[in-house]
Parts: structure tokens; sequence; C-alpha cells
């Protein structure tokens, strides 16, 4: 990716970015900032649209690690989503599918 495709995904998470704090099943949380997308449709029939699932992206330089199964974000709203998988990966961020969780 260029260097202005980094930029643009920089002002997406400027514009769209809310606050969050990530908690990894093994390691230490960290704040961070997430893009969260409800409207799944775009991702095709490998996703099953549901009310309480979301797309989270997180950009990689925030993670150290590639985020797993089972992984929390908890928003700064109150609102939690825990990681089901990583639909997709570049240089620069993670775009993850997630279920609120609902305790």
């Amino acid at each position: 990716m260029s260097s202005i495709e980094h930029e643009a995904i920089d002002a997406g998470y400027e514009e769209f970015g809310e606050s969050a704090t990530f908690v990894p099943i093994e390691g230490n949380s960290f704040s961070c900032e997430v893009v969260i997308d409800h409207n799944l449709q775009k991702w095709g029939e490998v996703v099953t649209v549901g009310n309480a699932n979301a797309v989270v992206s997180i950009r990689r330089a925030e993670a150290s690690e590639r985020p797993r199964r089972g992984d929390l974000v908890e928003m700064s709203d109150g609102t939690s989503y825990r990681v089901d998988q990583v639909l997709a990966q570049t240089r620069f961020e993670y775009q993850l599918l997630a279920i609120e969780d609902i305790e």
C-alpha cells in the first residue's frame, strides 16, 4: 500500500473512529481506536448477518499481535464486542467479525 492509502485509512479513523479498549485473551489490554461497521452485507455470503454482529476494524500499529477468537473490544459507551474471526488483514489494519457481547 502506498502512503496515500495509509493516509486514507488514517483519515477514515479520524472521521469514524471510536475510542475502545482491546482486551486479548492473553496479554495486556490497550487503548485504541476502532471503526465499527454494522452493514455486513458488503462482506458477502461469508458473514452470517445478525442483529448483534459487526465488523470491527483496528489499525495494526495499535495491535501488537494478530487478534484472535475470544478477544474483547470494549467501547467507551459500555458496549463490548467479542472477536469471532479475522475477516481480512492488510499491512495497515485488521477487520474482525465480532459479536456484541451481551451479558
